[in-house]
């Protein structure tokens, strides 16, 4: 899920606007109050505290109901605007939910139900107002609106009536917004618009700049530019004096004398605007803004509903324009209570002048609060500098400002471990570091190398880019969209064609070796089947952050799908992996690469954040580059994690394990993938791409595992004769490989027993509130990990709930893969599995690692040969000799040593050879030794 967040600056420019629409609702309401009984504001302030709508809270709702229901008419008349307006529009909503019929019918339902229940004078009076037409735009004559009107008894009544609108009944617009008093706008229209054709515009007829005779210059020409002006002026100041009829005769018939003061406060505001333009005076205009404010609710929204020309002037513009400066009367508050503001330009280009850098949060908040005094319409009256140095505090306050709540971790707990006996808490966290060096001891007899080395000699290759580039061309090319998602569809977007018509490498001489193959092949078959890099193509194997970029690079190809529009480049601008900043709003929405910096952080995978991604992103200016922006990042960090858990693999494992299972119970990972793949399910839908159902949560983990069509990879529930599942999250996610010989092995995993895994591995440390490189928050919930807990929980549930399980599996793979070998290991394996528990083979691995108890006698004497040692020893030189061969004809190690499996076959061993030695290792140091020896003499 993704959530976005938006500065100070939008809500206080919100509020400022809003105040601007209600700026004397304040000073009347707290007028009314002062004359209101303790009932009417105790249900005030039960509607105002409301949250949610009525079906969230329906007792709530009902009560606040049956709270205005007991209250008396003038009571209920005396109550609150605004809190009358949410309590009706609360009612309008559910009432309009339950009823039947058509949109406009069940609006009108809803509508009439609330006037019903509520039962107000000012409520039904408005109802039989709008029942009587005065909403209508035709029908009713003009004298017979008035009489409605006049008919309202009171301002609530008048204000209620104008949220209507005619087709769809009251309660249509929210009065909280500015839109009340309706009705009064569409009385004063019908008259205004009777006025036009009572007194028709007689001045002079609007000039043609095609009128060459007249106007040989055109629009440019000065007698066409001041004929224009002297009509826009005429034209809109006949509008202007019909309007103030207007107002005014509605006033008199009416017998509402105060709304003739809105004429007033226009020719007030008129004349401050005319003073601002011609002196850039702030008196007249500050004088409009009092007056205005002495103005009633009602009269307020009058003045906010009148929609017909108020002003028009020249004085703002240059000599040569013919674009006047005009607003209806509506928007002439705003513009003098702007005006009247005038003064924080200077007082912000004074203080912003003061900020240097480097700019820290604190300054940038401040900043930006200033910022807000000055009104939106003034902003750009700011100097250039001033308004650079703004956008970049801005900036600041929206990147560098997450909150600073942290989470509650209090529901935490701890998992309580015990130890086999042998060895302590301390001696297991002595030998896990000793563990690192031991497994890539191992690693290095069975491979030739280090773990980190198999991974950038085997995965940074010019050859895993072109095994990658073939499978996913060809998976692109399924789709079934038009487009050339081949070699050739990729070189353009790394080279360009010179006059000979060859291609050039648009970076060289970097990629001119993948050109250059690519080309060969494009010109050739155009199949991805027919690529091959050498090593330099496209960089050194070896290089990390070569490769993560040729990765980058390769995504291209997507680019390539077609179905009406370019359906590849939708793709990754729906993903919008990057960030975005909005300087018109003020706002920085996050992007998926966000997402991935969630996940990564929940797992504890070290990465950069995504402010400092974005901000890269922005630097490329073209499609490949950008790509490249996007997605090397995400490879080259998850890649340098997986360095550092080759050069460790023990200590990195036990200290990520607790966050993982955290991150799988609490839906972590799962909330954000979805996040990820919500952004582009409509594209999904036009390239004709249905997902699996996809949950990455601890549950339904092994469900999607045994959905995404893996070949070998399934699940089922477990289920009883009925073919019902016995119990939820029971099922088995199932393995199959196919071996040597054709016979498939199947290795099983309990889901219920990983769940318990899950929930015990999360409870092996201490949660803290942790910093966190998230944009929106500074702390994060983790786990610092008991590497000691998590260790021995983890043997427990590999040995007991996936080794032993499937051991009869493993068996047979060993088999197939060297029979000799597998008639070697499978009695300890049988043996390991009848004698030896986990917590043994827990204490032989804490031992070998860290030797610290003393021989145990197994037989054959005391001492190097005998004891538990000598056990070890003989044990680890078998195995070593199965994979490490010496031309010695009469050592084990020798190539042609039977014992020597193929290396395929030694892949697949190695594991469960070292299995066996350590489970050779932990025979020796359990009580049932005796027991082991007399079997094994029988």
């Amino acid at each position: 899920m993704q959530k976005n967040r938006k500065l100070i600056s939008v809500l206080l420019a919100m509020v400022m606007m809003l105040s601007v629409i209600s700026a004397g609702l304040v000073a009347a309401a707290q007028e009314a109050k002062a004359t209101k009984d303790a009932v009417v504001t105790a249900l005030e302030k039960k509607i105002n505290d409301f949250e949610g709508n009525a079906e969230d809270n329906k007792a709530g709702y009902d009560a606040m109901i049956a709270d205005f229901q007991k209250l008396t008419g003038e009571q209920k008349d005396s109550i609150d605007v605004l809190a009358l307006d949410k309590l009706t529009h609360l009612m309008y909503v559910y009432e309009k939910s339950v009823a039947e019929g058509s949109l406009s019918v069940k609006a009108q339902t809803a509508a009439k139900k609330v006037v019903e229940t509520l039962d107000s004078p000012a409520l039904n009076a408005a109802q039989k107002a709008v029942d009587d037409g005065i909403m209508k735009t035709s029908g009713n004559k003009i004298d017979e609106l008035v009489e409605i009107y006049k008919a309202l008894p009171n301002d609530l009544a008048r204000i209620m009536t104008g949220t209507a609108y005619s087709t769809y009944g009251l309660f249509y617009y929210p009065v909280s917004d500015g839109r009340g008093n309706n009705a009064f706008y569409n009385v004063v229209n019908r008259i205004y618009t009777q006025m036009k054709k009572d007194k028709p515009y007689s001045g002079p007829s609007r000039p043609s700049s095609f009128d060459k005779t007249k106007y040989p210059g055109g629009s440019k020409d000065p007698a066409y530019i001041s004929d224009y002006r002297e009509y826009t002026l005429k034209n809109y100041s006949w509008e202007i004096e019909l309007v103030k009829e207007s107002v005014k005769k509605f006033a008199a018939d009416t017998g509402i004398s105060k709304y003739a003061d809105i004429i007033t406060f226009a020719e007030k505001a008129t004349a401050a605007l005319d003073d601002f333009y011609a002196t850039k005076s702030l008196d007249k205009a500050k004088t409009a803004v009092a007056y205005y404010n002495t103005f009633d609710l009602d009269t307020q929204t009058a003045v906010q509903k009148l929609s017909l020309r108020g002003y028009v002037t020249f004085a703002d513009k240059d000599e040569t324009s013919t674009s006047a400066t005009y607003c209806n009367v509506s928007d002439l508050f705003e513009k003098v209570d702007t005006i009247a503001k005038y003064e924080t330009v200077a007082e912000f280009e004074k203080y912003i002048a003061t900020v240097k850098e480097p700019y820290t949060v604190k300054v940038a908040l401040e900043a930006v609060e200033k910022y807000q005094t000055v009104p939106k319409s003034l902003r750009s009256e700011l100097s250039d500098q001033a308004k650079q140095k703004i956008d970049a505090l801005t900036y600041i306050t929206l990147t560098e400002n997450p909150s600073q709540e942290k989470p509650d971790i209090s529901g935490y707990k701890k998992t309580n471990i015990t130890y086999p006996d042998g060895i302590t808490k301390e001696q297991t966290l002595e030998a896990l570091p000793k563990m690192n060096a031991k497994v890539n001891e191992i690693v290095n007899a069975l491979a030739g190398s280090n773990l980190k080395t198999l991974i950038t000699d085997g995965v940074y290759t010019n050859a895993a880019i072109a095994a990658v580039q073939k499978k996913i061309g060809p998976m692109l090319g399924t789709l079934g969209i038009d487009g050339n998602v081949n070699p050739s569809g990729l070189l353009p977007y790394i080279a360009t064609k010179n006059g000979d018509g060859k291609w050039i490498s648009n970076y060289s001489p970097k990629w001119d070796g993948a050109v250059v193959a690519l080309e060969k092949v494009a010109n050739d078959t155009d199949n991805w089947e027919d690529v091959v890099y050498k090593n330099g193509d496209w960089f050194t194997d070896g290089d990390r952050q070569g490769f993560a970029d040729a990765f980058g690079v390769i995504l291209m190809e997507a680019y390539n799908l077609k179905k009406i529009v370019n359906v590849g480049s939708m793709l990754f601008n729906s993903l919008q992996f990057e960030n975005k900043y909005n300087f018109a709003s003020a706002t920085y929405e996050t992007g998926s690469y966000e997402n991935i910096v969630h996940i990564f952080e929940a797992i504890g995978i070290p990465c950069r954040d995504s402010v400092t991604y974005t901000e890269n992103f922005n630097l490329q200016t073209n499609d490949t580059d950008r790509m490249i922006a996007r997605i090397s990042p995400i490879v080259s960090d998850l890649f340098a994690f997986v360095e550092q858990f080759a050069e460790t693999p023990v200590t990195t494992l036990t200290e990520i394990l607790p966050n993982v299972a955290y991150a799988l119970n609490e839906g972590i990972i799962d909330e954000n993938i979805h996040t990820i793949i919500d952004r582009i399910g409509g594209l999904l839908g036009i390239a004709g791409v249905t997902l699996p159902t996809l949950d990455f949560t601890a549950e339904g983990i092994f469900n999607t595992l045994g959905g995404l069509g893996i070949e070998g990879i399934t699940y089922e529930e477990t289920t009883n004769s009925a073919g019902q599942p016995v119990e939820a999250n029971n099922g088995i996610l199932t393995v199959t490989i196919t071996l040597s010989d054709g016979s498939p092995a199947t290795l099983k995993i309990n889901e219920k027993d990983f769940l318990e895994y899950l929930d015990e591995v999360e409870g092996c440390g201490e949660m803290v509130a942790a910093d966190s490189i998230c944009v929106n928050n500074a702390y994060k919930p983790n786990i610092v990990s008991d590497k000691a807990d998590t260790f021995v929980t983890t043997v427990r549930f590999i040995y007991d709930d996936v080794l032993l399980t499937n051991k009869d599996t493993l068996k047979e793979i060993i088999n197939v893969a060297n029979e000799t070998v597998g008639t070697i290991i499978g009695p300890v394996i049988d043996v390991m599995a009848k004698y030896l528990p986990a917590d043994s083979v827990i204490v032989a691995l804490v031992n070998v690692a860290n030797p610290q108890v003393p021989d145990v006698n197994i037989g054959g004497g005391e001492g190097e040969e005998g004891g538990i040692a000598g056990f070890i020893k003989k044990l680890i030189d078998l195995i070593m000799g199965i994979f490490n061969p010496t031309d010695d004809p009469d050592n084990p190690n020798n190539p042609d040593n039977p014992f020597i499996p193929n290396t395929t076959a030694g892949k697949i061993i190695a594991p469960i050879a070292v299995i066996a030695v350590l489970g050779g290792i932990g025979a020796g140091a359990v009580a049932c030794v005796n027991k082991f020896k007399k079997d094994d003499e029988e």
